[in-house]
């Protein structure tokens, strides 16, 4: 039986909104911050898809439970199966994918690829169309409930003052506006609760906060050195910024557009993401250490340790899963999280060479 449109944003809202705070954080706050910060995770593989190319980017559909990887070298997207890490199929595109994104709601995959946005069917793993932009893209974030999709671009060794985010119609697949913001924007996120849009500008050292109905700049906040990523609860209102060059992870205040904590982390962090379920939040950074924090207390639970270099991360609610890929390492990592205990990790698809160095499986590449 079809899905509807209708019921698609439905699911994807459903998906997105789950999110009670109960035993969990109450069984997980007698744990002290000592005994809690010591926990050191090193995952076993458990029969891993063998890899031949690195990922990068990656997205997750909360709907369908389909993960799409950026793959370097082949310059293609490929989606596997959530349940059982089964390939589905890849789709080539005009070059890697920098940074990628699922409406739930329509099943539509958008990658940003050099000078455009391709346009992919999720369902049947096909390319429907190129959004050109004349700008490299640097991030995307969906809105399902409005079906805007929003894309930061630079004007690579030109005039930084075109520095934007270009505003794309999901009905129509063409660009509708464009919004001036501040010094290479690396870092996008949409709440859909609120239609507030949030970009981190790397070389401002502040965070552009847009309104998705006017695409009017409501405000600019300053959040400190390099923020080059982040995510947010759209429940909580919370929005969290990674702040690459003060080693520290921003939290705003969506309601007041203000800086409400700040929070020290032991390695330099990359990329955030936050599960909205359980109001936890990743960061991943170098050395492979992965944060993980209490998205009500903003205290840290526990540090995971994953062999390889962190390049992205992504959450899906519905299955309280969060996917890391490691390029240099050619691996991805599922890391469940327990919403009664503390997250466990183990890997989906890996190379050769990792397998032979952390664990046992046979590679499939020719």
């Amino acid at each position: 039986m079809s899905v509807t449109p209708c019921a698609r944003i439905c699911q994807a809202l459903v998906a997105t909104l789950r999110c009670r705070f109960a035993i969990g954080g109450v069984l997980l706050s007698m744990l002290t911050l000592t005994a809690i910060a010591a926990l050191i995770v090193i995952a076993p593989i458990d029969r891993p898809l063998s890899l031949c190319d690195a990922p990068g980017a990656v997205a997750v559909d909360s709907v369908t439970h389909r993960l799409y990887l950026s793959m370097f070298s082949s310059e293609e997207v490929l989606a596997l199966d959530e349940a059982s890490q089964a390939p589905l199929g890849g789709v080539p595109l005009a070059g890697t994918a920098s940074s990628l994104a699922v409406n739930s709601a329509t099943g539509r995959l958008y990658a940003g690829v050099p000078n455009a946005v391709a346009v992919l069917a999720g369902a049947t793993n096909t390319l429907l169309g190129t959004v050109t932009l004349g700008k490299m893209p640097t991030a995307i974030a969906v809105n399902p409930a409005t079906n805007r999709i929003y894309v930061t671009t630079e004007l690579v060794g030109r005039n930084r003052s075109h520095d934007s985010v270009e505003v794309l119609d999901g009905f129509a697949d063409s660009v509708v506006g464009e919004i001036p913001v501040g010094l290479e924007p690396r870092g996008v996120a949409v709440n859909p609760l609120s239609n507030r849009v949030y970009v981190a500008n790397f070389a401002d050292g502040t965070v552009s906060v847009l309104d998705g109905a006017t695409d009017a700049v409501l405000a600019t906040i300053p959040v400190g050195k390099s923020p080059v990523h982040l995510d947010l609860n759209p429940v909580t209102n919370r929005v969290f910024v990674v702040a690459r060059d003060d080693n520290s992870l921003m939290v705003l205040d969506g309601a007041s557009n203000t800086v409400v904590a700040t929070v020290p982390l032991a390695t330099v962090p990359g990329v955030v993401a936050v599960n909205a379920r359980t109001n936890r939040v990743y960061v991943a950074g170098h050395f492979g250490a992965v944060t993980v924090l209490d998205g009500a207390t903003n205290r840290v639970l526990t540090n995971l340790v994953l062999p390889g270099e962190p390049s992205e991360v992504a959450a899906d609610p519905d299955s309280n899963h969060i996917y890391v890929t490691t390029a240099v390492e050619n691996t991805v990592w599922l890391i469940q999280d327990h919403r009664f205990g503390l997250p466990s990790a183990r890997v989906v698809a890996t190379s050769a060479r990792v397998i032979r160095d952390y664990g046992s499986g046979g590679c499939m590449c020719p």
